[in-house]
């Protein structure tokens, strides 16, 4: 509680000295791709800057809501040279999000993480169980406001005293998606990335995202950071002193069930397989 206070009052200081600034990077997914430590380690560089919110979730929810732009730019306060990055996982994902952000920056840079979907989208279950047995977010969850087509709440939280298994979980999904019914929870949808890059390419030009694959990431942190340079076209940092302890990572009760993993495989290979058609194999 003492270091978010503390933390407001630097940016009350900094919004006091400096001006709002517009995002030039977004880092818009995928989530529980790894991309809490990319933007941990992009902000660690003399060119970048970080918004007063790692996520701050304009584009797809606050913009519904009455936020304006220009509200949503105070977001970025500080010196008007630097390339401020909003990384919002949700963004690759969530409805109309595409269009709104090309109403607002047609020219951005965008980064997209992808990650073996079986294991991305296990991964996504056990962040919502490890929510689950948080109070405070269960608390805050069913206080919020919420899009319709929102059911996560409704579906995995809502007076429940168990959370529920992961091919529970599968199932709830799989019967909200024979009526189209929601947008979320999504733990397989989110992982069908072809579609979500669609969306973006009816847009944007592919040359302004990125798209880089978890593994290839973390086994080259380093060599990633300086693709990401030459994409944005910074000056490049020699990144000795990079703190590169992993971000936002969560520990596992079990391993994925084998016949659950191969479900999943058999879920995805389709959509997979279309995938790698059109951009190449990805190393997740």
């Amino acid at each position: 509680m003492l270091k978010q206070r503390l933390k407001r009052i630097y940016f009350e200081l900094i919004k006091a000295i400096f001006s709002a600034n517009a995002p030039k990077l977004l880092i818009i997914g995928a989530q529980k791709c790894g991309t809490t430590s990319l933007h941990f380690y992009l902000t660690q560089h003399p060119s970048f800057g970080k918004g007063f919110r790692k996520e701050a979730h304009f584009f797809n929810r606050e913009i519904y809501f009455g936020k304006t732009l220009d509200e949503y730019q105070s977001e970025f306060f500080g010196k008007s040279s630097k390339i401020y990055i909003d990384a919002t996982p949700a963004y690759l994902y969530q409805p109309d999000t595409a269009k709104n952000i090309y109403d607002a920056y047609p020219d951005i840079k965008m980064i997209v993480l992808l990650r073996d979907p079986v294991k991305r989208t296990y991964s996504a279950w056990n962040h919502s169980r490890l929510r689950f047995e948080s109070e405070g977010y269960v608390k805050t969850k069913k206080n919020m406001q919420r899009r319709k087509g929102d059911q996560l709440y409704e579906k995995f939280f809502q007076d429940r005293k168990i959370f529920p298994t992961f091919r529970e979980a599968i199932e709830i999904e799989l019967e909200l998606m024979k009526d189209n019914a929601a947008y979320e929870p999504a733990l397989l949808r989110r992982s069908l990335y072809l579609n979500q890059l669609e969306e973006y390419w009816k847009y944007f030009d592919k040359d302004q995202i990125k798209i880089i694959g978890f593994k290839e990431f973390v086994s080259d942190v380093k060599g990633t950071l300086k693709n990401i340079e030459e994409f944005v076209d910074v000056q490049p940092h020699h990144w000795n002193n990079l703190k590169d302890e992993p971000r936002n990572s969560g520990g596992y009760v079990e391993p994925i069930k084998d016949e659950d993993k191969v479900f999943l495989e058999n879920y995805f290979r389709a959509s997979t397989s279309k995938l790698f058609e059109v951009i190449g194999k990805v190393d997740w």
